[in-house]
């Protein structure tokens, strides 16, 4: 990211919120027309800026592509009323371009917190009290009624304050009362507080200028919670995510790049195929992540067309995740033509499909049968 940090959205959309994460007064709806904001946000160089997207008023979202200038990216996230939205993003000469897809095209729907957030580093090179401007650039957007226009209402960045937020851990699945959650950031006081408007806590303590913890006082599901954080003076909000910690590195150069965008809906079955031919570079890929407080065993098949079957065995940690080339993960050489590829898992887990192509440099994502 240039010192001019301009954030371009391409066919993204956010949302106004007032004090304590919620929306300002919706907009009336207009027919294929939709009013997006941008959320401005207060973070100090050299900190972590959580941007937040959302509509003011309702759309039925099928699917949608958005791409924006980053930094460092620390993590993409879509949320959807029936947690079915996926998708991904692709980071390619200092652009993020996301793709999402929603089958039951309720990505839009839900007003009371973003649709979309990206969190990227901030810059240590920006100068105290400086401004960059948050907008985007409309897109294509599908809607369930078709395609939709776009009002732009952006937001600013202002460089100031004196602490960030960098991430949540776990920031996602269902974990059971008394489990330790960690926020990581950078700045917390001493005297820093700890507010969850939607969950409760027993307690939470500030353990270093880097971390501060709380305790869940009952089972809570942590996906999309709001968490704010006061310290000096200055209020932080942050919508929690699951970004998985990679337990191996993808084989393809161009997975390398993708940062993959699950349902938060979780699956013990998956099944895809036939596959069709692919041309050089081209390859079907999959990203599964473990949400939940223990590990998963996950057998993964490709019955080939010959009537031989390829095999493995994966187990992901709690909080893991791994993506590649669907031939990689099951131990043989490609994927051919007619080609079907099925996992079990011990746990309902997120599965995400991934259609890649080395050679056009593109990824886009797909869900499979459950």
């Amino acid at each position: 990211m240039s010192n001019r940090v301009f954030f371009t959205i391409l066919a993204a959309s956010s949302l106004s919120y007032g004090a304590g994460g919620k929306p300002s007064t919706p907009t009336p709806a207009v027919p294929g027309v939709a009013e997006v904001r941008i959320l401005s946000e207060r973070v100090p160089a050299g900190g972590t800026v959580q941007i937040k997207y959302g509509f003011t008023n309702p759309q039925p979202i099928l699917s949608g592509g958005f791409g924006l200038e980053v930094g460092k990216l620390n993590g993409v996230s879509l949320w959807s009323a029936g947690g079915d939205t996926a998708g991904l993003g692709l980071v390619r000469n200092g652009s993020l371009y996301i793709s999402a897809v929603s089958p039951l095209a309720d990505l839009g729907l839900a007003t009371d917190y973003p649709f979309l957030t990206v969190t990227m580093e901030v810059p240590g090179t920006l100068s105290s009290g400086s401004t960059v401007p948050l907008t985007f650039s409309p897109g294509s957007v599908v809607t369930a009624g078709g395609p939709l226009s776009i009002l732009v209402k952006p937001g600013t960045l202002t460089v100031g304050g004196n602490f960030s937020i960098h991430g949540v851990t776990p920031g996602g699945g269902t974990y059971p009362a008394g489990t330790v959650v960690r926020i990581e950031g950078k700045g917390f006081l001493p005297g820093a507080q700890v507010k969850t408007p939607q969950m409760k806590i027993s307690s939470y303590k500030v353990i270093s200028s880097t971390e501060i913890d709380f305790t869940l006082f009952e089972q809570t599901t942590l996906d999309a919670q709001l968490i704010q954080v006061l310290s000096g003076g200055f209020t932080q909000n942050f919508y929690s995510y699951l970004r998985g910690v990679p337990v191996r590195e993808p084989t393809r150069t161009l997975l390398k790049s993708v940062d993959p965008i699950f349902q938060l809906q979780t699956h013990a079955l998956a099944r895809t195929g036939p596959f069709d031919a692919q041309n050089a570079g081209q390859y079907p890929a999959m990203a599964l992540q473990n949400p939940n407080p223990g590990p998963a065993a996950i057998t993964l098949n490709l019955n080939h067309s010959d009537g031989t079957v390829s095999t493995s065995l994966i187990v992901l940690p709690s909080g893991g995740r791994v993506m590649d080339d669907i031939a990689a993960l099951v131990g043989t050489s490609s994927v051919q033509q007619g080609d079907v590829f099925s996992l079990t898992s011990t746990a309902g887990i997120q599965i995400l499909g991934i259609t890649a192509d080395e050679t056009a440099g593109s990824a886009t994502p797909f869900l499979p049968a459950f």
